[in-house]
């Protein structure tokens, strides 16, 4: 049913839906299907046409011109011409292109193109130095990356080109981050946006027949923290998305005619999430090229009417304490969502009451995941700072001191497992043994081995 809400199509249609499989701990889901997430948020679904918003976006310091807006049919020409100017490159298919840039609309048409063209995105977060950008870039055996000659915040030019260079990154193709300003100094092998954009065949640039992929090729390459050690390298499948989007659909009530705002960047999931959630579910994203703390951020989330606001709790606190919100009419949001944090009630009653006191749905996951494992659902009361639901087809369970699950109709306090039958998580790592991170040691349910959770402490309480 929910494929069929979000019109995924399927170029050759899986067997059934979920079988027994040797391979994959929890089973194999939607087996022999061929499919391309990107083509999926290109097409027109019912209820949606080719000439709805795919997009709406403001670059910072235009605050009071008009809004931007980017539909359906365009979004899919600009992919299809960066796709055409990728096969220029001679790539093999299959090869890993990485991202750096801030989330913009380049961005995201680079992001589909990747993957509308049968390619590996690899997600690098536009904060990082070099040696993180290095690193994940090693991993991955990128063979090009995208970038932008700068990032613009608040007048400030703050170099990215430039950390890129100091990576030793492979061949990079260099956006500016000042609409046709050419770009000076680049190495021998790189391109400028504009050269890379001309070496697409122009009579068919905006056209191009998707690469339709086994279900579970990779399509994108993210990254843990980190932070702790080496970071693992994470591959998202083409189901990955449909998680994303089922997500948002089943919890957030994502829906044709939305527009949603997830201040994010493609170098975390939720940056790709925010791509598959809304235009899967032909809703219109909203993106504002500039800082989130700003009243300016305020008046575009006003302007263009956004309908599902996501938040982290970091944010929130710099609204209340700055009143930069103030004075904006949110009166089109339905609901918020929080994620990555733990939240303050304080801080998310004063939040609502921004928008008509619209609920705020909780959203705890992660990039191994696709989406979230616990969280919320508009169908059920919500309590500030708390989850009221696993997330749609996932089974959760609270160990015990002796690492046993709790049955479910009982109260308890322990550590969090999650079934692994879990529809579109991750089945391998490219830097670590997959089973050893999250399998091993972990006991069993209805004779599969649980998913081991150790980033959340779970409580469940009986009723």
């Amino acid at each position: 049913m929910v494929f069929e809400e979000m019109g995924i199509t399927f170029s050759v249609a899986p067997s059934c839906i979920l079988r027994d499989s040797d391979a994959y701990p929890g089973g194999e889901w939607l087996p022999g299907a061929v499919l391309n997430a990107a083509a999926n948020c290109l097409t027109a679904k019912p209820g949606r046409t080719s000439s709805d918003v795919a997009i709406v976006w403001r670059d910072e310091g235009k605050d009071s011109e008009p809004l931007n807006f980017v539909t359906v049919e365009e979004l899919r020409k600009k992919s299809s011409l960066v796709a055409n100017a990728l096969d220029a490159l001679n790539l093999a298919k299959g090869s890993a292109i990485a991202i750096d840039m801030p989330m913009n609309v380049n961005a995201v048409v680079i992001y589909l193109a990747i993957v509308l063209a049968g390619y590996i995105v690899v997600s690098i977060a536009d904060s990082f130095a070099a040696p993180a950008i290095s690193t994940r870039l090693k991993i991955s055996e990128a063979k090009a990356i995208f970038t932008q000659d700068c990032i613009l915040r608040d007048d400030k030019e703050l170099p990215l080109y430039s950390r890129v260079v100091e990576a030793k990154a492979p061949m990079a193709i260099v956006i500016p981050a000042r609409g046709s300003t050419p770009i000076k100094g680049l190495r021998t092998d790189d391109l400028s946006w504009e050269d890379f954009l001309g070496r697409a065949d122009r009579t068919t640039a905006g056209i191009y027949t998707a690469v339709e992929q086994p279900a579970y090729q990779f399509s994108n390459i993210l990254f843990s923290s980190g932070t702790t050690g080496e970071p693992k390298a994470i591959p998202w499948t083409h189901l990955t998305p449909l998680k994303a989007a089922a997500d948002g659909w089943c919890h957030m009530d994502i829906r044709k005619g939305d527009v949603v705002a997830w201040p994010t960047n493609l170098g975390w999931m939720m940056g790709p999430w925010l791509v598959y959630a809304s235009l899967l579910n032909g809703a219109s994203m909203a993106l504002y090229n500039g800082s989130p703390n700003s009243s300016g951020f305020a008046k575009f989330v006003q302007d263009a009417k956004v309908t599902m606001l996501g938040v982290v709790p970091s944010i929130v606190r710099t609204w209340k304490n700055t009143d930069c919100t103030a004075g904006f009419d949110w009166s089109n949001i339905r609901c918020f969502s929080s994620t990555g944090e733990a939240s303050s009630v304080d801080d998310y009653l004063w939040l609502m009451g921004r928008a008509c006191y619209k609920p705020v749905i909780e959203y705890c996951g992660g990039t191994e995941i696709g989406g979230g494992f616990i969280t919320g659902s508009l169908l059920q009361p919500q309590a500030l700072s708390a989850f009221s639901t696993p997330a749609m087809g996932c089974n959760l369970f609270i160990l015990d001191s002796n690492g046993n699950p709790l049955p479910h109709d009982s109260a308890g306090i322990g550590e969090l497992a999650l079934d692994p039958t879990l529809f579109g998580s991750s089945t391998t790592l490219l830097n670590a043994d997959h089973h050893e991170v999250y399998f091993s040691g972990m006991p069993e349910w209805n004779a599969k081995v649980c998913i081991i959770c150790p980033w959340f402490l779970g409580m469940i309480l009986k009723g």
